[in-house]
């Protein structure tokens, strides 16, 4: 398999939510084998959500979808899967411009429903890299380095991505 075969896959990895789902079966995997996790870890995902959900309504969507799965009181596995999974499902039903459908000269709902583009979902995947206070290439393994150069092909500014 080439580089730029790896790349399409990756490709078609994030925007199908696939490699959040690995991502969370490899934490799932992990489950019951540590303690309860203390609540500066919890926070520090809200945190970090929240100033992903800063940079647009569609991160917002996600982030909020996010934000509902994770359980203050579960261990670090348990959260490292919950946060995945939930962006898997946030991708899977798309992005629902509820402003724009709900302000003056609304058309129909479904004029307002997109899925999420491939430089959200990227954007996403830095973010949950931040969650675990890790470089991309550690949050998805095997396909970070992937992650990065798709990153630079689409030309994502620096300041859409969180500083670690």
């Amino acid at each position: 398999m080439t580089d730029i075969d790896t790349l399409q896959q990756v490709k078609d990895g994030l925007l199908s939510g696939r490699y959040f789902v690995n991502h969370a079966n490899s934490a799932a995997s992990r489950r019951g084998y540590e303690p309860c996790i203390r609540r500066d870890m919890w926070a520090r995902y809200v945190k970090t959500l929240g100033r992903m959900a800063e940079l647009s309504d569609p991160l917002a969507q996600i982030a909020a979808t996010v934000v509902t799965r994770l359980n203050l009181y579960g261990t670090a596995a348990q959260l490292q899967e919950a946060a995945p999974r939930a962006i898997a499902e946030a991708i899977a039903k798309g992005w629902d411009d509820v402003i724009g459908r709900t302000g003056p000269g609304a058309g129909r709902p479904s004029s307002y429903q997109r899925p999420y583009t491939l430089a959200e979902i990227v954007i996403v995947a830095h973010w949950l890299a931040a969650c675990e206070t890790a470089e991309i290439t550690g949050a998805l393994p095997g396909v970070g380095w992937a992650v990065l150069e798709i990153t630079k092909e689409l030309g994502i500014p620096s300041h859409r991505l969180p500083l670690l």
